[in-house]
């Protein structure tokens, strides 16, 4: 099996991700849950669906554009 090569980045040539509510530049990965409806699921269950995102270690806030693009630019409600 052929190795498959990486671009070579130069982190001179990225910028930081910065939390946008306290611009903390460390984040760590979380777990977002959704419900889904039982009629979704087709097994007349509800379910649980996980979704990984990543979150401020300082004050625990998503960034937007760290959300599925379905969820971006939603209270925590969800509404």
């Amino acid at each position: 099996m052929p190795e498959i090569q990486q671009p070579k980045i130069n982190l001179d040539q990225t910028t930081a991700i910065k939390c946008e509510k306290c611009g903390c530049e460390v984040f760590t990965e979380g777990v977002v849950l959704r419900k889904v409806s039982p009629i979704l699921t087709g097994t007349g269950q509800p379910g649980v669906i996980p979704i990984p995102v990543f979150y401020c270690t300082e004050c625990g806030h998503v960034n937007n554009e760290m959300l599925p693009r379905e969820l971006q630019n939603k209270d925590e409600d969800g509404e």
